[in-house]
């Protein structure tokens, strides 16, 4: 599904040396149901240990960098398929003692894949510049995903700081306390990922900083909604024979060719669903055929999704095998298994979304 644009909901910053929580009303457009909401987070010297909020939906932190200057915490909170929130409630991040800094920005976005939306992350930080950049990811997995970019400022600062984003990005919120000496940003863009991501940002004054990149995924489209389901037939495996027992730790799949298929992907894992062991995608007009090294061959079970697009939609068959039981023991072996995917140009498609 092609992800939302964002909905900034907006921030706080409290500088009283006295603080244990900073809090964010939901203005009246609100957060609509089924929304991933982000909430972004600056403590000076402890991190932040909770984040709440009035519709009683339950975060997970999904990243927490340290700056190696000033030990300033930047926290990345989400929420997934949120309940939605309506008109002045209110979003609540807290630390466990008092902090001189504290500085929320909250926002929300639709479509992102519920189950498992984190992908990639880059950090970096350091002291006295203006440029920042965060380090690269690896190759982010799915055709289209969400680049967050999460930056702070921590010294040397007089003034509002300017913040000018990354190219490509938008700059979606700055926050920066009464007194100016720190502050948070986000931006932010859509990919279609073939590549590395990294996030970069440029301030109007030299500082100590830190800068945080987190890919996310887009929702699947097996949640396709009503009208826009797959028109045609999937590819079906034939060999292996599925529910049987792999050969080795290298293993070919064949698959038939499905009606009004024009482009297939092979996810095969240690858990339904999983790319543990591969991400294979094979372009219109390519073999039906891929083989997978590196497979373990402990008598685990092996999963295999076999993704077709049809008619401008994914859809997908699962399958599952047991692991070889050659090598004994845990015979499970890294490894990097890809291909350089075309432009969508070269597919002739618009847009193209896949978990």
């Amino acid at each position: 599904m092609t992800i939302s644009a964002v909905n900034v909901v907006g921030s706080s910053a409290v500088q009283t040396g006295t603080t244990t929580f900073a809090r964010v009303a939901v203005p009246p457009i609100g957060v609509p149901s089924g929304s991933t909401i982000f909430v972004y987070t600056q403590s000076q010297g402890l991190s932040v240990t909770s984040v709440t909020d009035d519709a009683g939906n339950i975060y997970v932190k999904d990243a927490n960098y340290i700056t190696p200057q000033d030990s300033i915490f930047i926290n990345v909170w989400r929420t997934g398929n949120s309940k939605g929130l309506t008109f002045n409630q209110l979003i609540t991040a807290r630390v466990d003692t008092e902090t001189a800094v504290l500085t929320i920005a909250v926002e929300s976005y639709r479509n992102i894949d519920p189950s498992s939306p984190l992908d990639v992350t880059a950090v970096s930080g350091g002291a006295d510049v203006t440029s920042l950049v965060s380090g690269t990811t690896g190759r982010p997995v799915s055709m289209e995903e969400l680049v967050v970019g999460i930056g702070e400022w921590s010294s040397n600062v007089t003034g509002t700081m300017t913040v000018t984003p990354g190219a490509a990005y938008s700059l979606n919120q700055t926050v920066q306390p009464p007194n100016g000496s720190t502050g948070l940003f986000s931006e932010s863009k859509i990919v279609n990922a073939v590549s590395s991501a990294s996030s970069s940002a440029t301030l109007s004054g030299s500082s100590n900083w830190g800068q945080l990149c987190l890919v996310y995924r887009s929702a699947p489209l097996s949640s396709n909604p009503a009208g826009g389901q797959a028109q045609g037939t999937v590819g079906g495996m034939s060999t292996p024979t599925p529910g049987s027992t792999l050969p080795g730790s290298t293993v070919t799949f064949t698959w038939t060719v499905g009606t009004s298929s024009t482009a297939y992907d092979l996810f095969v894992g240690s858990t339904p669903a999983g790319l543990q062991y591969a991400n294979i995608y094979i372009p219109s007009g390519a073999s039906t055929t891929t083989t997978v090294t590196g497979l373990p061959t402990d008598s685990s079970v092996v999963y295999v999704r076999l993704w077709s697009f049809i008619s401008g939609a994914w859809a997908s068959t699962d399958y599952s095998y047991t692991a070889s039981s050659a090598g004994g023991g845990n015979g499970q072996t890294p490894v990097t298994v890809g291909l350089s995917l075309p432009t969508l140009a070269n597919l002739g498609l618009s847009h193209v979304h896949r978990i």
